[in-house]
């Protein structure tokens, strides 16, 4: 271990260690996460989606609403990781 490195374990040590502030969820980041949940909820719903107005009505409505679903989820995302650091991936 040479001198220099030493010297900075040294005043690591030294130095107290803080815990890090946790800082409160605002309101778009529990937005965003309330968002992500309850899309993921909705999406267990998909299997009961039928309309007799489609060409196809057990299959059309099913793709739209989950299509229409994970877009609204996936933009939540997107927002949560520019606030928030910890939610992206690594």
């Amino acid at each position: 271990m040479g001198k220099a490195s030493r010297k900075k374990r040294e005043m690591r040590e030294k130095e107290e260690i803080r815990p890090q502030k946790e800082r409160p969820e605002g309101g778009a980041i529990s937005l965003c996460l309330n968002i992500i949940r309850w899309g993921i909820y909705l999406a267990l719903f998909t299997p009961l989606i039928m309309s007799a107005k489609f060409f196809f009505p057990f299959v059309g409505p099913k793709s739209l609403y989950f299509m229409g679903l994970v877009e609204i989820i996936f933009f939540a995302w997107l927002i949560l990781i520019i606030y928030s650091p910890q939610y992206r991936p690594r």
